[in-house]
């Protein structure tokens, strides 16, 4: 498995750290852990760190599956925000064609960034924003 999912109570936050070959069955095995229960009950934001993972062999072809996926699970979604860390221009490049491709989920809100401390911001000012966070 080249993924670990995190919870993080005191910040109300799930963060799924990637490493290795992101692929659609990395991305389709993640998925349907984080639309499972404890996960999907906790209604938390999730933060994706991507900067480790090597995305050389994730194809356009597999972002529209995901977002297809997603569309089809849409009602298990709950309505909070998913940010997406990167390092690098294909990693960012193709995080942003997935933003722009679920952007008609509304329950899926997401948002790609270079600087995770950016992304944290995000998540902070998001639905809920009033639910104290502890970052420390």
């Amino acid at each position: 498995m080249s993924y670990q999912i995190t919870v993080r109570h005191e910040e109300r936050l799930v963060q799924v750290h990637i490493t290795g070959a992101m692929t659609l069955e990395v991305i389709r095995s993640f998925a349907d852990e984080l639309l499972q229960p404890p996960y999907i009950d906790l209604m938390y934001d999730v933060l994706f760190d991507c900067r480790p993972a090597d995305f050389r062999d994730l194809s356009s072809n597999d972002i529209r599956s995901i977002v297809g996926y997603l569309a089809r699970n849409a009602g298990l979604i709950p309505d909070n925000r998913h940010a997406i860390v990167v390092s690098q221009q294909l990693q960012f490049g193709m995080m942003r064609m997935f933003q722009l491709l679920v952007d008609d989920n509304p329950n899926f809100t997401c948002q790609v960034f270079y600087d995770e401390a950016e992304a944290r911001r995000w998540l902070d000012e998001g639905p809920g924003a009033d639910a104290p966070r502890d970052h420390s």
